[in-house]
């Protein structure tokens, strides 16, 4: 049946319906029950939980309502839940009649046979309503209900976070990215350092530059990706620093191209002090451990 439909024969009975579901629904007697199509022919069913103070309703008793009834044809239980089968009828007209019919003679059946609504979880009787958890609709009491979504909201805090799909890594944009990145640090340890120590601290920044162009561009940081930052970084960084040593040692007193190439032969035959090499050797580690720790980080943050 279309919704339209179902909506015109809740309103009808004197019933609620739930466009979402396409049940209809209500009380009588105490009892909580609802209606659901069960075939495309117009067939329905009606449900309810119930019991006795002492437990679950007796089997026979249950059984008895069809024949009790003109209109209830099957009857299945599970638990503490009941599902009657109602006769088929030709027309909305006749439909709406089996449908009262239903609900009157199993709201009075169960009353008569001292039957009480129960909760079908716990099976506690008194203050039973109906109750969507879940997409589902439940007879529960206020008091299971409230334990449902405890459950609920439990597993849902407790749930792994899908997974973001992976991008494929490109290598290409990659080492461009870490190209530029160490290039941007470079001038940074060439001009914002004023002697030759504090320079080796600001190769960090051309390390952390370097993976991070690679991770931005590159979409990605494999092995690869650090071996490239690894390589980039402690290259710009020696070279900044050679370019600054030069500059100092020479004082100007020649093009910095040409004193990149003279400090490179006077260190080569041995004419420079110890500090040169030391400070070289501090500027390559720090520019190593920073890169591999920078990967590192990135990675784990990233993913």
């Amino acid at each position: 049946m279309k919704k339209k439909e179902l909506e015109e024969l809740a309103l009808d009975l004197g019933l609620s319906f739930d466009g979402h579901s396409g049940l209809i629904y209500g009380q009588r007697r105490g009892f909580p029950f609802y209606l659901e199509p069960v075939t495309d022919q117009g067939q329905f069913a009606i449900f309810f939980s119930v019991g006795t103070e002492a437990g679950r309703a007796d089997t026979a008793v249950l059984e008895a309502l069809t024949d009790f009834s003109d209109v209830l044809i099957d009857y299945e239980r599970a638990g503490y839940c009941l599902a009657y089968a109602i006769l088929p009828a030709p027309d909305l007209t006749e439909l709406r009649d089996h449908l009262e019919a239903a609900i009157e003679d199993c709201t009075y059946y169960f009353e008569e046979e001292g039957l009480l609504s129960a909760c079908e979880k716990t099976g506690r009787t008194g203050r039973v309503a109906l109750y969507q958890v879940g997409g589902k609709w439940l007879f529960l009491t206020p008091t299971s209900y409230e334990k449902l979504l405890a459950i609920q909201e439990t597993r849902r805090k407790e749930a792994p976070r899908p997974q973001r799909p992976r991008q494929r890594e490109n290598f290409l944009l990659g080492f461009v990215g870490a190209l530029l990145g160490s290039l941007a640090g470079a001038p940074v340890v060439f001009l914002l350092t004023g002697s030759q120590r504090l320079m080796s601290l600001t190769a960090v920044l051309v390390g952390f530059l370097t993976v991070s162009g690679y991770r931005l561009l590159g979409k990605g940081l494999s092995l690869f990706g650090g071996i490239v930052s690894l390589v980039l970084a402690s290259s710009m960084s020696l070279l900044a620093f050679q370019l600054r040593y030069a500059q100092i040692y020479y004082q100007d007193r020649m093009p910095l191209s040409e004193a990149f190439a003279a400090i490179n032969r006077a260190a080569l035959s041995g004419q420079l002090s110890d500090d040169y090499w030391f400070t070289g050797l501090l500027v390559l580690g720090l520019s190593i451990l920073t890169t591999a720790y920078a990967a590192k980080s990135i990675e784990r943050m990233f993913g």
